[in-house]
């Protein structure tokens, strides 16, 4: 909803003792209709607007309030209701929200557990009911500096001051901003009490883990798990995964001539096979020389597999 103010002088005043001037952005505003029903709004904008006083060239200007705001609820037997049913009409008188609105809009029915975040207007407490925040999702939202750790901080808090058998507190401070509010007995080392072997972990496990696509992820997943596998069982030696990576990336990957002989070359340094010797000269095969090149990653997988024979994954 947008309304104007034509009069700047109205935006300051007294009532009932307390002085009221206008801030702006983040004000709240009272909407009274024809029933005399109270709706509180809050300003999320501000700004002027030119106004041509007369039709003459050289005509002075004035400017007017041009304010945005959003709707927060209505005021009815003395008590907020947060949503609407009706709303304010056109040319309903807007006014500066009175302290004691206020009271009843930041009011909060202590019978039920409720913790304190913080203070708005440095007047009122800014309360939140536990039972609505345990029982819906929810997440702190900002941007860097806006007090995200500061609120969470604050929850953690004043949560603990409630003594209660079913609700536990687990927090996941990779940071360390949150340690000087649990006790040193309560402390947990994730990666020395809760590690994962990765050994009992299946295929499926990996799949939901890496959560890789199935036309291109998969396949690699799946063969790093079966060279890991042979690997750790003692089968093969890493020498036998190099050559048949190399095998794999010489017979299978398109790639270009130089990047290719590159990456192989690196990748069989170490070994001392006839493969390596020949495939510096990659490119310029001679006769059967590319044949020997392949035969001789083969001899040396199965050589390094201790002569079991292992087919290619």
């Amino acid at each position: 909803m947008t309304f104007e103010v034509s009069n700047f002088e109205k935006l300051k005043y007294n009532l009932d003792g307390y002085s009221y001037i206008a801030k702006g952005v983040v004000d709240y505003v009272t909407i009274i209709d024809e029933s005399n029903q109270k709706f509180i709004y809050q300003v999320i904008k501000a700004e002027d607007k030119e106004q041509i006083l007369s039709k003459e060239e050289n005509s002075k200007l004035d400017y007017t309030g041009k304010f945005d705001c959003i709707p927060i609820g209505i005021i009815r037997n003395n008590k907020i209701e947060f949503n609407l049913e009706s709303y304010p009409f056109l040319n309903n008188k807007v006014y500066l929200t009175t302290e004691q609105e206020k009271e009843i809009i930041f009011s909060i029915d202590d019978t039920k557990h409720s913790i304190v975040l913080g203070h708005i207007e440095e007047k009122y407490q800014g309360k939140i009911s536990l039972d609505k925040l345990f029982s819906h999702h929810g997440a702190v939202l900002g941007n860097t500096g806006s007090g995200k750790s500061n609120t969470v901080r604050q929850i953690i808090s004043e949560v603990q001051k409630y003594k209660t058998e079913n609700l536990h507190l687990h927090v996941f401070d990779v940071h360390e901003e949150y340690q000087q509010l649990v006790k040193e007995e309560d402390k947990i080392d994730v990666l020395e009490d809760f590690q994962i072997e990765l050994n009992s972990l299946g295929l499926q496990d990996w799949i939901n883990l890496v959560k890789p696509s199935d036309l291109v992820q998969l396949p690699v997943l799946q063969t790093a798990l079966k060279i890991s596998f042979i690997l750790s069982s003692g089968e093969v030696s890493k020498n036998w995964i190099k050559c048949f990576v190399a095998y794999t990336l010489y017979t299978q990957v398109q790639t270009d001539v130089v990047g290719k002989r590159s990456k192989i070359l690196h990748i069989l340094n170490g070994i001392d096979i006839e493969a390596k010797k020949l495939y510096t000269e990659f490119g310029n095969f001679k006769n059967n020389d590319e044949s020997i090149f392949l035969e001789s990653l083969i001899q040396t997988m199965d050589k390094e597999a201790n002569n079991h024979k292992i087919e290619f994954l």
